[in-house]
């Protein structure tokens, strides 16, 4: 099969919906083995894409290719290349975590490889708890058992809509190493739908930015272009946090980030007197790197026109 290396191609999509044309000749592609955000404004078209790429609604024009299937001609066989959560995963309380898996396996055309099911237990970090009842389970593990069932059938192609949704800090963070080490380990193209920018940010390769039914840009999340007199995002590593925290406040929006300290709202011009500071302050630094936030660039991009 052809484009191995995108095993996700949509083609001059579009959709109308009550004679609006929501979705309008959208196109773009993932590689495998990356983890792209998928963003824009309410209403912008993020779900409706997500629902023909996944064959839930029909498309008016143009195609989606899965694995390098086409999901017009080659339904079947595009389906197979591909796990989605686009809601909450339905699962059975009442039932273990690996009966669950059980059930959903049997459900599948494609016949699971031996030893498949442990894999994807261990995938998911779920061990310890695989044979507990669902209902026992917290949102995080519940989400995780919902990716277990989408990746079953070792699709090329994993669609995640709010993975997030619900989730306490560490049920996200949990939640985005598991997404990275997938993406890595397996080789699977991701592609993640979500409002939380400073997630994508942290979980995401590149992002593809939509408004208005339209693919508006595509970004490489850690390459952001920035200026000297552009607002960037700082990141610190210092000796002293709360000391720090305190002093940087005064420059723009201080959060933590892991074991930084994150400066939103500064310029790279403002950078080395900033680190004067810090060292007068008697902080010691042993890291500062620099960089434009997906935020800022998302918002200049989607207030934008459309043309």
């Amino acid at each position: 099969m052809a484009n191995q290396g995108k095993p996700l191609i949509v083609e001059n999509v579009s959709k109308s919906l009550g004679g609006n044309k929501i979705i309008k000749n959208m196109s773009f592609s993932v590689e495998a083995g990356k983890i792209y955000g998928f963003l824009g404004p309410n209403g912008s078209g993020k779900t409706t894409t997500i629902r023909m790429i996944v064959s839930l609604i029909s498309m008016d024009e143009g195609d989606v290719k899965i694995g390098g299937y086409s999901i017009r001609t080659e339904r079947e066989q595009a389906l197979s290349q591909i796990g989605a959560i686009v809601e909450n995963p339905d699962l059975y309380d009442f039932m273990s975590g690996r009966k669950n898996l059980i059930h959903f396996s049997r459900m599948s055309r494609k016949k699971l490889a031996p030893g498949r099911l442990d894999e994807v237990i261990k995938m998911v970090e779920l061990d310890h708890a695989i044979d507990k009842k669902v209902k026992m389970y917290s949102l995080g593990m519940k989400q995780r058992l919902g990716i277990a069932l989408s990746i079953l059938h070792e699709p090329s192609v994993l669609i995640l809509d709010e993975p997030t949704n619900g989730l306490d800090p560490k049920g996200i963070r949990e939640l985005r190493t598991y997404l990275k080490n997938l993406a890595r380990e397996a080789n699977v193209a991701i592609l993640v739908s979500s409002h939380l920018l400073s997630e994508i940010e942290l979980m995401c390769d590149r992002a593809i930015v939509i408004k208005e039914g339209q693919v508006i840009n595509e970004l490489a999340v850690s390459d952001l272009e920035q200026g000297d007199d552009k607002e960037v995002a700082a990141l610190f590593g210092v000796t002293n946090p709360e000391k720090a925290e305190e002093y940087l406040a005064q420059y723009g929006t201080v959060r933590k980030e892991e074991k930084y300290l994150v400066l939103e709202g500064t310029t790279i011009e403002q950078v080395p007197s900033i680190v004067t500071g810090l060292v007068k302050q008697e902080i010691g630094i042993f890291h500062v790197s620099y960089k434009k936030s997906l935020e800022d660039t998302y918002h200049s991009l989607t207030e934008k026109e459309v043309m």
